[in-house]
């Protein structure tokens, strides 16, 4: 018989020690029903447990704070046994410990899909070499710059590892170097599945630059991007999105009957439960009887237009409030803002770079999040993800990018894009009904763990047939 043993580790479960309302992780072993909480089954972290005629064990958490483990031979969500020891090469332009919104996915997913089974391979850019996680995900640093003979030597190393593989490429048109316009990578794409017959599981983050209202260098770029968002298209097998509004820019460039899949795109932020460190925070921040309004992002200048005319108005509709900034580059935000406003700016902090688990604990401070984006807010939006995850009270604005499912699932409070003033009332309604604040940051924790925890992209990614698709190929 096949023995597998599963350490008590963070790789394998999630946060399991950092369950909500205090709940202990129960592992379920469905081959005969064994049910415990997990503190009974493992005392450290280096103890571990084996069970016999395991084709597969697959642990993630479910809703409520639920950990699983299969040994039947089949896990309903993932059909793990059906993936296990599939190849599976990840193409990313950024991965940790660089930042970014594709960092985090690129890490989540390779993560997960490691834990469901799947040999995953990272080719992420540098020139470091070869790294193996402890979640099984091996990292190839070897994509330096993106150029023709990166992706030449990256092609010998994927010839060396077998035929036909199976490339999931995250696709952002300005992480591939070459000023936003990386023609030859794309090239290099399609080569890979005329030729070596390898299969190209495309998602696309985001397509390709406006051209309309843009610089004639920017509509340069545009076009160049929609040229290389045309060949990845062509290329692909499959054809995933951050955001269901990417669909109908990207139809007239796909193939006739190609079906696209939204994927859901999880927060990069693991919630960090600890009630002194919260304490501690707002202390520093507030004292005892002040609210904390938080903003986390990285200060674009969209972003930062609309915190011009949202954060101020904001903080004279509540005299006891404070701003509390958050993410890369949030120290300058504060320093513009309190320049802005001197009679505010004793109210308005900033916490620069945090790791994570300060990061949680300062975004557990927050009364309310203020999160407004000039397209709207969208699933490809990885910072109000966060505030979902970890079930604050969140007033967002809606826009050209902004999908129906906002308006329908009712986990944050809509203003228009521009409506500073409808946007402050619903500020100012939450920070007056401490009950309303309670049920829509219940509501945002049941929809993110309802839609977009990381176990949901992972099903979707492992599903022959997603019921996500729209359209056929």
């Amino acid at each position: 018989s096949t023995v597998v043993a599963v350490p008590w580790s963070h790789q394998m479960i999630r946060e399991p020690l950092a369950m909500p309302y205090g709940r202990s992780p129960r592992i379920t072993i469905s081959s005969n029903g064994w049910d415990k909480p997990a503190g009974n089954a493992f005392s450290s972290a280096s103890d571990g447990i084996a069970w016999s005629n395991a084709a597969c064990v697959h642990m993630s958490r479910e809703r409520g704070g639920i950990a699983r483990v299969a040994t039947d031979g089949r896990d309903a969500d993932t059909g793990c046994p059906e993936h296990a020891g599939v190849q599976l090469h990840l193409i990313t332009c950024e991965y940790p410990p660089q930042l970014g919104g594709v960092s985090d996915f690129a890490s989540t997913l390779a993560n997960e899909l490691s834990m469901a089974g799947c040999d995953v391979h990272v080719w992420a850019p540098g020139r470091s070499g070869l790294s193996r996680q402890p979640s099984g995900v091996v990292v190839h640093r070897e994509l330096g710059g993106f150029s023709s003979s990166d992706m030449r030597r990256m092609g010998g190393q994927l010839d060396s590892m077998g035929q036909r593989h199976t490339l999931l490429l995250q696709w952002v048109p300005h992480g591939f170097g070459f000023k936003a316009m990386n023609l030859g990578f794309c090239l290099w794409i399609l080569r890979r599945v005329r030729q070596r017959g390898d299969v190209l599981d495309l998602m696309v983050h985001e397509p390709f630059l406006p051209l309309s209202g843009s610089s004639p260098r920017v509509r340069a770029a545009g076009m160049v991007q929609r040229l290389m968002m045309w060949i990845l298209l062509h290329a692909a097998t499959r054809i995933r999105v951050s955001t269901e509004s990417w669909i109908p820019r990207l139809r007239p460039l796909a193939p006739a009957g190609a079906g696209f899949t939204w994927l859901p795109i999880p927060s990069g932020v693991v919630v960090h439960p600890d009630a002194a460190a919260v304490r501690a925070v707002r202390a520093s921040l507030s004292g005892a009887s002040g609210v904390v309004l938080g903003h986390f992002g990285t200060y674009g200048d969209p972003t930062m237009s609309l915190l011009h005319l949202i954060a101020p108005a904001a903080l004279r509709a509540c005299a006891s409030a404070t701003l509390l900034l958050m993410g890369r580059g949030s120290s300058m935000a504060r320093d513009v803002l309190a320049r802005a406003n001197p009679g505010l700016d004793d109210r308005i902090k900033a916490t620069g770079l945090l790791d994570d688990v300060s990061l949680s604990h300062h975004l557990q401070s927050c009364d309310v999040m203020i999160q407004p984006y000039p397209d709207g807010v969208s699933t490809r939006r990885t910072s109000v993800m966060a505030a979902l995850a970890h079930g604050l009270p969140t007033v967002t604005t809606t826009g050209e990018l902004t999908e129906d499912r906002w308006a329908a699932n009712g986990a944050t409070m809509l203003a228009k894009t521009g409506d500073t003033q409808a946007f402050v009332s619903h500020v100012s309604s939450l920070l007056d009904d401490s009950s309303l604040r309670s049920r829509l940051g219940t509501t945002a924790l049941r929809v993110y763990r309802d839609t977009f925890a990381a176990e949901h992209a992972v099903a979707t990614m492992l599903r022959r047939e997603s019921a996500a698709a729209v359209g056929t190929r």
